[in-house]
């Protein structure tokens, strides 16, 4: 089997689970669970899903693998220079959280 088809194979394999994560979860428990199968998926030592918090300006942490509880605690203020949003403004990403200096509340 070549490469692409290998490669297109996992891809199908991932999305089945998570599909099927989607349909066995509440959605609360899918989000909660979300971030470890992420990481585990695409092998990076960090995931972290953030919410948006509209009154007071920032980005929340929702769920998160790879990180300690205290990280959890930190807010992203929503017009940070070192926000990327490569598909219009409602995702962004972080290349490296470890490079960013937020107040932890």
């Amino acid at each position: 089997m070549s490469d692409s088809n290998s490669t297109a194979n996992e891809l199908l394999s991932i999305l089945n689970h998570l599909g099927e994560d989607s349909i066995n979860q509440s959605p609360e428990a899918f989000l909660q669970t979300l971030p470890e199968r992420v990481r585990q998926y695409l092998y990076v030592p960090v995931c972290i899903l953030w919410v948006k918090d509209e009154q007071q300006a920032v980005y929340r942490v929702l769920a998160a693998a790879g990180v300690d509880d205290e990280y959890t605690k930190t807010e992203l203020n929503v017009n940070h220079p070192g926000m990327q949003f490569p598909s219009g403004k409602q995702v962004f990403y972080l290349a490296d959280i470890s490079q960013t200096h937020y107040r932890l509340f």
